[in-house]
């Protein structure tokens, strides 16, 4: 069975790093795997499995750093009529050489419309990794359109199924959850790694965030609640692992409030478990996310969590049972539950015991079986 997946790139996303883990998963000797990027690019090239071809549309490993880049970015993420103009659909179909059984778009945005737009044969398979309510990437019309077109739509979470069904409840006969799945072993085998660097020079309790250094990660809330506890008395280190564009503002908030001792930007890790394992706590300040892979690490390394009220957020932590979970965007909230979990040993034990127990359900063996049976049926 001929398999083409299509993701925008493989750069350090959670999605990306999702589908590396799904592709080494699945069973290759009754799948033929292809994937296909806009961009052939990304740290997770190097991952992928040997005997998997990449198709792509651009070969410039340097295009981030290119005006075409800026234009490509814009055009992609909000004016999908003149991505057509400028014939991305062309540069697509000229890519690809055959007719494959299945066409699994992984990632909302351009891969879904490529895939809606070039009438091709073959079952049609979207991913929904974010809440599609408050993430408008498409105008309604024309999401509407290209999420008609597919067979099935996967959801990574309940909260972002919730929100699909809200938005387009026409959708609910094709709509289905499978949570990522997450490596149990390689996760646990890459935390035993030692760290080579001296990231802190003190012993303070440390929190630790992974991803995307973007707006909507929460970075700058994170920052004044940082603030407020060292002006309070509560001594503790933040450190931030990936890259962005918010980067460089961030730092320089950091530099007006004379916190470059305690909260620090790591930049992107290709072991971030590592780092995870040595840090007290996992704190994630986003103001929306889908289903958030790091979110499942910190559980898997049984880390007391913090995390804002997503769309996700209570599934993932068993309302509160896994971590504590503030409101949306409200400093003085996130500013208390960091509190209390500087404070409290009691509730910090009883969530490391809560993530020793739930973490097993986490795994690759029942997920990579409902994903194979969605491609089958």
């Amino acid at each position: 069975m001929n398999l083409l997946f299509l993701i925008d790139n493989l750069c350090g996303g959670g999605a990306e790093k999702v589908l590396i883990d799904i592709l080494k998963n699945l069973n290759l000797q009754k799948y033929n795997i292809e994937i296909f990027l806009i961009r052939n690019k990304g740290v997770y090239l190097k991952d992928l499995p040997q005997n998997i071809k990449v198709n792509y549309i651009y070969n410039d490993r340097n295009f981030e750093e290119t005006k075409l880049y800026n234009i490509y970015y814009w055009i992609t993420k909000t004016h999908f009529k003149i991505n057509r103009i400028l014939g991305l659909k062309r540069l697509f179909k000229k890519n690809i050489k055959k007719q494959y059984d299945a066409y699994i778009p992984f990632l909302e945005g351009a891969c879904i419309q490529l895939v809606s737009d070039s009438n091709l044969e073959g079952k049609k398979i979207a991913w929904i990794h974010t809440d599609l309510i408050k993430h408008n990437i498409m105008s309604l019309k024309e999401e509407r359109k290209a999420l008609n077109s597919m067979d099935k739509l996967i959801c990574v979470s309940e909260g972002s199924k919730r929100s699909l069904l809200k938005k387009y409840p026409e959708f609910n006969h094709k709509v289905m959850v499978i949570n990522n799945p997450i490596d149990l072993d390689n996760i646990e085998k890459k935390a035993n790694e030692k760290i080579e660097e001296v990231v802190f020079n003190n012993s303070y309790p440390t929190f630790i965030a992974i991803g995307r250094v973007e707006k909507v990660k929460g970075h700058d809330l994170l920052i004044e609640a940082h603030k407020k506890l060292i002006n309070d008395g509560f001594k503790h280190n933040i450190a931030i692992l990936g890259v962005g564009q918010e980067m460089e503002s961030l730092k320089n908030l950091i530099n007006e409030n004379s916190l470059q001792s305690s909260f620090k930007f790591l930049g992107f890790k290709s072991n971030p478990y590592k780092y995870l394992k040595e840090a007290d706590f996992y704190i994630m300040p986003s103001r929306y996310e889908g289903y958030p892979l790091s979110l499942c690490e910190a559980i898997a390394l049984e880390k007391p969590i913090i995390a804002t009220n997503f769309e996700s957020a209570k599934d993932i932590l068993k309302n509160g049972k896994l971590g504590l979970i503030a409101e949306l965007e409200d400093v003085d909230d996130i500013t208390f539950k960091m509190k209390k979990l500087l404070e409290d040993y009691n509730l910090v034990k009883e969530l490391k015991n809560n993530c020793s127990i739930f973490k097993h359900t986490l795994g690759f063996k029942e997920k990579i079986l409902d994903i194979e049976n969605v491609i089958d049926g």
